[in-house]
């Protein structure tokens, strides 16, 4: 499953950083309460959602755990995710199962380099590239913050914050708004404390390959990239044209699964696609849902970037991970 949503682009900006150049946000420390509304219409039928998050970081994002509780109707199916990040390593909590999924994704320090460890600047330059405008001011709990809008997604951000965002997608629409909010304060260790539940590692993360394995795998893939042909600007721009027809495709096709099976045929149907063999998932809840249909956005936003650089240079500025679809 790990690799499947790699290659979807699970591998995110704040997924890599050494804790003293990190700097996701331009706080040091912040809590946000958000109140959450979600609607989806599949074949005909409709249903909502209500629930609350919960932000809660330290050391300017190096520490950050994302909490959320509702529920949907009208079958009342409730929902609890955790995910707790620190620097380059991540815990996610699967209630239903009483498991802790532990993962490190790796390939993302060329982010973090380009960056000199400030990913908060960073961002705000991705936005543009991949097309999102700043488009007036907004006050959210007393705090000024700046709307960037795309087609898709309107957000409100106060120092790389978000305290207020509205997702529209096909059949399916998502609000969060700040109820609360405190920044600057101390936060213990405890309040990172985890559920006492067995931990599993996804393959790839650290400890499940020696590391005799993972040189070896670097040593191939640096072998292989050095006998690849250097491809021009435009033929870089018509593969990822190519590529982003499908991620297109895969996300449609997530967005109506609500079903193993279903979510399992589109992932065969973007491995065929990929030329590239995923094993099937043995479980498929809204969070995982969720999860990946965030992460293909955020990927197709990347290979947007690509698309629209105006010189290799440019290029080289959007998310490294998409490197690989050309």
């Amino acid at each position: 499953m790990h690799r499947f949503f790699f290659v979807l682009g699970i591998a995110t900006l704040l997924l890599c950083a050494q804790e003293t150049s990190f700097r996701k946000y331009d706080l040091p420390s912040g809590r946000v309460v958000y109140k959450v509304m979600q609607t989806q219409k599949t074949g005909g039928e409709s249903r909502s959602y209500r629930g609350s998050k919960k932000l809660l970081f330290d050391r300017y994002g190096y520490r950050e755990l994302i909490e959320e509780e509702g529920s949907w109707d009208p079958a009342g199916e409730r929902r609890h995710t955790l995910t707790l990040r620190i620097g380059t390593r991540s815990w996610i909590v699967d209630f239903g199962s009483r498991m802790i999924l532990e993962s490190e994704v790796p390939g993302m320090k060329e982010i973090l380099r380009s960056a000199h460890g400030d990913l908060y600047h960073l961002a705000m330059r991705l936005r543009r590239q991949i097309g999102e405008v700043p488009e007036g001011n907004a006050t959210v709990l007393g705090y000024p913050c700046r709307m960037w809008v795309s087609p898709q997604i309107r957000e409100c951000l106060y120092r790389g914050v978000v305290l207020r965002l509205e997702r529209n997608a096909t059949n399916e629409r998502r609000t969060e708004e700040a109820i609360e909010a405190q920044f600057g304060m101390a936060v213990p260790d405890l309040a990172y404390q985890l559920p006492d539940f067995p931990k599993v590692r996804f393959p790839g993360s650290a400890g499940s390959k020696s590391s005799e394995e993972g040189r070896s795998e670097r040593s191939s893939t640096v072998a292989k990239s050095q006998k690849r042909p250097r491809l021009t600007l435009e033929a870089i721009r018509k593969r990822l044209r190519k590529k982003r027809k499908i991620f297109t495709d895969v996300r449609h096709c997530i967005a109506e699964s609500h079903k193993l099976s279903e979510v399992n045929k589109c992932i065969a149907q973007f491995g065929k696609a990929m030329g590239e063999s995923f094993d099937p998932l043995k479980s498929w809840d809204e969070h995982q849902r969720q999860e990946a249909l965030d992460s293909i956005d955020a990927f197709i936003r990347g290979i947007d970037c690509g698309i629209g650089a105006k010189n290799l240079d440019a290029l080289r500025h959007c998310r490294p991970d998409i490197r690989r679809l050309y």
